[in-house]
């Protein structure tokens, strides 16, 4: 209820009365369809006037905000939404390439590989050699992990932030860390799959 009023506050009754409309259908989604769904939903939105956009982008940041807190898919879609739409609508600085070497922004790097390792699993041993795989795969030699407070979605961003100003290459090894990492316990999920997803798109580096 508490989003169906923001909906009506921003976008007003029609808009409520579609979503209502529409909530049998998409309840039936299955968990693997919801990025692709998003997906084909980004490709229509570009038809969008500069201001209709903008109460969109407003209505979906608070829609995520009203349970007080953000989960890894709302992360996701929110990346996946606005890497696509932003620079449609809006003067999006261009990303400047300022590291050519992955030394000075390791910290941020094994944050990354931190917070994928203990999503990954409950078991401490096997986040710890999911983390391993992942440094490995940077070729940076032995790391420590950052401790498990200090990696929640906030890190995460942070992260993103500053790898984004990587070259091209090194934002390829980078993801090609974070795949080793998820990919540690030979399974990878679907909460999995979307994280990956929302960090390549961070990067600028599509899979």
């Amino acid at each position: 209820e508490a989003q169906r009023a923001i909906v009506s506050q921003v976008m007003g009754k029609e808009c409520v009365d579609n979503l209502t409309a529409l909530a049998p259908a998409v309840e039936k989604v299955t968990q693997e369809a919801r990025l692709p769904l998003a997906d084909l939903a980004v490709s229509a939105l570009r038809s969008l006037t500069g201001e209709q956009y903008e109460r969109f982008r407003t209505t979906l940041e608070r829609l995520i905000e009203a349970d007080k807190e953000v989960d890894l898919f709302e992360f996701t879609l929110q990346r996946a939404v606005m890497r696509r739409l932003d620079p449609v609508f809006r003067k999006v600085p261009r990303t400047i390439v300022e590291y050519y070497d992955l030394k000075p922004l390791l910290p941020s790097c094994v944050r990354l590989l931190s917070c994928l390792a203990y999503w990954g699993t409950d078991d401490a041993a096997a986040a710890r050699k999911a983390f391993l795989l992942g440094v490995e795969a940077l070729g940076k030699g032995t790391q420590a992990m950052t401790p498990v407070q200090q990696c929640g979605l906030q890190a995460l961003d942070d992260s993103l932030k500053e790898l984004a100003k990587v070259s091209p290459a090194i934002k390829r090894t980078v993801l090609q860390a974070c795949t080793a990492c998820i990919a540690a316990d030979g399974e990878v999920t679907i909460e999995e799959a979307e994280l990956l997803r929302a960090i390549a798109d961070s990067l600028d580096c599509p899979i």
